[in-house]
Order: C-alpha cells, then structure tokens, then sequence
C-alpha cells in the first residue's frame, strides 16, 4: 500500500509555524537593537555600502524586501508579520502564500543581518522553509491532496544532510568525540547553557558516555533509516525526535528543534493514525484532506469529503473554522469550472470541466515541482563533497537564496569557557579605585550566583555572537567596538539588549570589556559558576577618547558629533 504523508504535512507545518513564530518574535524584541538606524549592524547602512560596491546588481546580491526601507518600524512590522503568519500556520493555514511570505521575510534578515545572521539554525530555517511552499495542499487544485513525494524525499534528504554533516564534522574536529569524553566540556562551553545543562554535566562519567554515544548514533548511523522502509524509517524519526528534544533541554539549541520539526516527515499517516490524540486533534479542527473515515484508514482509500461550509451567520463550526477558510487558497475548482458555475452552465457540464481542468492543473503542478526538486538535489549533490572535505563550512555565497547549504560547522570543544563582560563607571578615572558595574546578558554567565537560563525557544542573537567573539579578539569582531560606543552613550537601542542597564538611563564616563574563564560550580560550591578574570578584551574608553573616534570614523560608525552631557 502506498504511504500517504496528509497527515504527517499539517503535524509538521504546524511545527513549523511554531518555529517561524518563535523566531520572528525574538527578531521583534531584538531589531532595532542589532539592525535598526541606530543599532549595532544597521541594515541600512549595510544596504548603502552593497549598492556602492554593486551598483545595480546589489539587490540580486542580497535579496531582502529591506531594500524598499531599513527603518525601526519596517523592521518591526516584518518581524510582527512574520509572528502572524507562524501562528497562522500552527493553527492549521496550509497556504503557500503564507509559507511563501514567511520564507521570503526570513530571508530579507538572514541577508541583510550580518553577523547576527547566517547561523547554521537560520540556514537551515530558509532551506526547510523554501521547500515546505511546495508541500503546502493548497498548491493542488484539490483540497487535501497527497503531497508530492519527491518533496517529501527532499525533506527527508535534507534532515539527513543536516544531521550527518554535523556528525561527520564533530567526528573530524576533536579526537574526545570518538573518545566519548566531549559532553561535560561540551556542556560547560556551548553558547546557550541551560540549568538542565548544569544538572546533566554534574551526572557520573558512564552517563555522559552514554550519551555521547547516543549522539554520535543519531547524526551518523540513523538518519540513512530516513530512506529506508515504513518500520526502520519510523525507527529513524523517533531516535532523531528523542535526541534533539535532549539537546534542546541542555543546550537550547534551535537547530535541535528544527529538527524535531523535521523528523515529522519520517512518519507516513499510518503511524499517525495509530495515535489517537493526533487523530482526534486534526479531525476536530477539520482541516481540509484529513478527515478519514475508519475504513478510509483501513484500505488506504481517498478521503471522505470535509462538511459544507457554514452559511454566513450559522453558529456551526465557530470563528475557528471560519479563520481556516479564510487561510485556504480557493484552488479546488479551476478557474474555468468557477467561470461555468457564474454562467449558469449545466452541473454535467461543469463536472466534466472540474474533471479535466483539475487533472490539467495537477500535471502541470507535478511537473513544476518536479523540475524544481531536481534542481535542489543537483546542487546538493554538488555540495557532498564540500560536506565531506576536511574543513567543512557553511558556504552561504553558492546562491543569493540559500537554497541549498553545507551543514557541518564545528569548532573543537573548547577546554574551559570564556566569555566578554561589558563594564561600565561613572568614576572620573578608569584605574586604580574605579567602582565598575556589569552589563549582563540575558542567558549568558555573569554574576557567578545567577542560574542558567530554562530552556528557551527564544533566540538570543547578541549573547551567541558574544559568545563566538570571546575565543578571539576584537579584530576579528570589530562590531563590539560600536557596542562600546553605545553604551557610552546609552543608546537605548543597544541598552535593551542586555538584561539591565546598572546605570538607569544615565551614561558612564568610560566602558570596558574583560573577559573571564567560566567554570561550572561543583555540588556543594556557592552559586553556578566558578569565573576568574583573564585579560582585558577592550581597554577603558570614554567619549572624549581620540583612539575610539578615529576606530568609529574610519568605519563611518560615527553616531553623531560631541558628547553627551552627564
């Protein structure tokens, strides 16, 4: 019998709406703080110098719809547009137009972010998100059709991808991997540590060999399952369910909830079937292709037709049925059946137009998301063996699109952990006896008495980087020099990305950065973190300081002229 996947679409698109939604909402709370006119990395700004560089091509270079305007409010009404249309789709709005807007706002950030963008999770999100436009039923011109399989396939493909390069990159970049002696430093050192990390890197050693090896079994051996038959693939999607889920709980890893999204389409309806609470879930909200009956189920047969729409003003169905309506594309009947029904043609007649107009409709479809599929899998191919060469990378510049990426970006598991602490005084002099207050970040260590963060879907874009920025120096992340400059300022743009401002709207006379080695506590130590000072990352500067001016105009970061009074 051939496996059908209606179900298994609406459960994953629902999922991924929720992914969408969660991510435009941290892009909401952050934007004008890393990317709006007076942010870290203004789009604007990075807009200008793109279209000096290349003139008319620029915007082929970096597609973003940001090129129309880059201001505060552009910024946010993308991000709350993209909020509503992944809660649109987690309620069940099958529609490309909404997945295909959703895409195309993701993209305009990922373009334009900078380095505050272009992570592996947002690669993997435009990828995942350009495909699901083609998964969608309202595509077919009827509702509730089966998705195309070699969409389905590409899916699977590119959870395999995902997975097996990241595998085969952590196998590469440190011997303790192999060793299954990496976790509790891994723990200790990923950008996000949650407080469930902290309970699981204070386990006996045996257990976090275990779990190591679960991990390694996960990325390497288990996603080939994806392509096998119905038992070893559902095999697959629960192993790859299950691992990604723990990884989300000790290392917020977004990417591990994408997956988990992913991993859906490893389950044909038949195993959902066997779930009762999915049945029930999706025959009550009456979604269009899912209501089946018991003998449907039994003999693979095609499904029953959905109720009649309400009549205006009829109680039946409420506003829930009303918002799916409203989100599905009117694609049942082809135009020429509906112009026959205006006309007042015979229903015979319309019929056969419905019949030969809908299978015309249906090829051309299948034709169309044919060529496209075969274009994704050739350049996925092509970029097999980069997956596989020594030094692996995420190689966002084969196309403007990001169709297609490389997954397999792992650094060596550093030893011990550091991290880059903003301090500011409002003290005349910058030694000796200056009284210095932190800036904390919201999930990142800091005072050595606060706990890590509960795991989050919330996406922290300036912790992660700060994170990546304390294993080298500032050269290589010349954007913290602008924080600095902010904060002196008290640019409430860059104030509100921190957890508190210490100085409560009132702008120190000089800002440093330190950076300190960060340990877990022990069991029975005071607080979560052991820290001790390294070294200074940036030196204490004032506004007056000609070294920061000459930095920032070299740059043409220059904020304004003069100082602010104190």
């Amino acid at each position: 019998m051939t496996a059908r996947h209606r179900t298994s679409r609406a459960v994953f698109l629902r999922a991924l709406g929720l992914v969408y939604a969660f991510s435009f909402a941290s892009l909401e709370r952050q934007a004008a703080g890393l990317f709006g006119p007076r942010g870290i990395q203004p789009i604007g700004a990075f807009l200008d110098a793109q279209r000096g560089a290349f003139g008319a091509s620029a915007p082929l270079r970096s597609p973003s719809l940001f090129w129309l305007t880059a201001s505060d409010v552009a910024l946010q009404g993308a991000a709350w547009t993209g909020v509503l249309s992944g809660l649109l789709l987690a309620l069940g709005c099958e529609s490309s137009v909404v997945l295909g807007g959703a895409w195309l706002l993701h993209l305009s950030f990922v373009n334009t972010g900078q380095a505050f963008a272009g992570s592996p999770f947002d690669l993997l999100l435009v990828e995942a998100g350009f495909l699901s436009i083609f998964l969608s039923s309202s595509l077919s011109w009827k509702a509730g059709a089966e998705p195309a399989r070699p969409v389905v396939f590409l899916f699977r493909w590119l959870l395999f991808r995902a997975l097996f390069g990241v595998g085969v990159a952590r196998l590469r970049s440190d011997p303790c991997w192999s060793g299954l002696t990496c976790l509790p430093e891994y723990l200790e050192t990923e950008p996000a540590p949650t407080i469930v990390g902290y309970y699981v890197h204070a386990l006996p050693i045996p257990v976090h060999r275990v779990l190591g090896f679960a991990a390694l079994f996960s990325e390497i051996v288990v996603p080939f399952g994806f392509f096998g038959p119905r038992r070893v693939r559902t095999f697959a999607g629960v192993v790859t369910f299950a691992v990604s889920a723990l990884s989300a709980l000790v290392a917020n890893g977004h990417s591990s909830l994408l997956v988990m999204a992913l991993s859906v389409l490893c389950f044909d309806d038949a195993v959902f079937d066997r779930v009762t609470l999915f049945r029930r879930l999706l025959t009550g909200l009456e979604l269009s292709g899912l209501g089946r009956t018991d003998r449907d189920r039994r003999g693979g047969r095609e499904p029953r037709e959905m109720p009649a729409k309400p009549a205006p003003g009829s109680s039946s169905g409420g506003a829930g049925r009303a918002t799916f309506e409203a989100c599905r594309i009117d694609s049942e009947l082809p135009k020429a059946v509906r112009g026959a029904e205006r006309r007042g043609f015979p229903g015979r007649d319309v019929a056969e137009l419905e019949t030969s107009g809908g299978a015309e409709l249906d090829r051309v479809r299948f034709v169309g998301v044919l060529a496209v599929c075969a274009v994704l899998f050739t350049l996925s191919l092509l970029l097999l063996p980069r997956m596989l060469s020594p030094a692996p990378g995420i190689d966002p510049s084969l196309e403007p699109f990001h169709l297609v990426s490389v997954y397999g970006v792992i650094e060596p598991v550093e030893r011990t952990r550091t991290e880059v602490v903003f301090e500011g005084t409002r003290d005349d002099v910058a030694v000796g006896p200056a009284h210095w207050l932190e800036y904390e970040l919201p999930c990142e260590p800091g005072d050595p008495m606060r706990p890590p963060c509960l795991p989050s879907l919330y996406l922290r874009r300036l912790d992660e980087r700060l994170w990546q920025a304390a294993l080298g120096d500032f050269r290589r992340e010349p954007w913290v020099v602008r924080v600095v400059d902010d904060l002196l300022r008290e640019n409430p743009a860059a104030t509100g990305l921190f957890a508190h401002d210490p100085f409560a709207g009132k702008p120190p006379r000089f800002v440093r950065a330190e950076r300190y080695r960060y340990r877990f506590s022990k069991p029975g130590e005071p607080g979560y973190w052991r820290r001790e000072r390294l070294d200074d990352y940036l030196r204490p500067f004032s506004l007056e300081d000609p070294a920061l001016y000459e930095y920032l105009f070299r740059r043409g970061w220059l904020r304004g002229a003069g100082t602010r009074s104190r």
